[in-house]
């Protein structure tokens, strides 16, 4: 395997990322107009919900051809990429957010309203995106780090920060604006050594650029 210079790799998976999503956007907008996944905004206008999906799908689609690049021409170890973990996050967050803007019902919100809910019996889409989220984080953690605190610490960190995105997902593409200058302000701090392990981060990320105009 060969590896490329400096912030190489992180710019392919952005750019990958982003052009990839934004071809799966518009192939699937005649989809997403359907009523299954029309949803009124705070403006009381219809717009699609589910589309974090796209993202899922990008991420993966790239991560595929860069597996098969890898292995047919040895270009990048893909064990100094981080796109596995990266990748497995945002596909199980992605899915729990699917099912949870499809099927929510009733005034359950927050943590609060979730746990209540379960407290009572019954589980809310909400409550399992909680459940399932908290479980994933666990899940994926030890792939990128060892022990148990840091095990815990990396969990929270992963679930935490799932649900500040779902705070900051209440007007358009808010949420990856926000998420577009953390990235810009990790890349920019890292070394070259670092930036390998965040060309996961630069794939989803990108992904989410790739819908920002849209979303916007």
């Amino acid at each position: 395997m060969v590896t490329t210079p400096d912030w190489t790799a992180l710019v392919i998976g952005f750019v990958a990322g982003a052009v990839v999503a934004a071809v799966l956007w518009t192939t699937l907008r005649p989809t997403f107009s359907q009523p299954l996944f029309l949803r009124q905004n705070f403006r009381g206008s219809e717009v699609p919900v589910g589309a974090g999906v796209v993202i899922v799908v990008a991420s993966i689609v790239v991560w595929a051809v860069w597996n098969f690049v890898a292995e047919a021409f040895g270009w990048l170890d893909l064990s100094l990429l981080g796109l596995e973990p990266i990748v497995l996050v945002a596909a199980g967050f992605g899915l729990l957010g699917l099912f949870d803007d499809l099927a929510a019902t009733g005034d359950d919100k927050g943590f609060r309203g979730h746990l209540g809910a379960l407290a009572h019996g019954r589980l809310t889409t909400g409550g399992l995106k909680l459940l399932g989220g908290g479980f994933l984080a666990v899940a994926v953690t030890p792939m990128v780090m060892s022990g148990w605190w840091r095990l815990l610490l990396g969990a929270a960190v992963i679930a935490l920060g799932a649900n500040l995105g779902n705070l900051l997902d209440r007007a358009p593409a808010r949420c990856t604006k926000v998420a577009l200058v953390c990235g810009v302000a990790l890349f920019a701090t890292c070394g070259v050594a670092e930036a390998y392990a965040l060309v996961g981060v630069a794939v989803v990320l990108g992904a989410a650029v790739g819908l920002v105009f849209f979303d916007a």
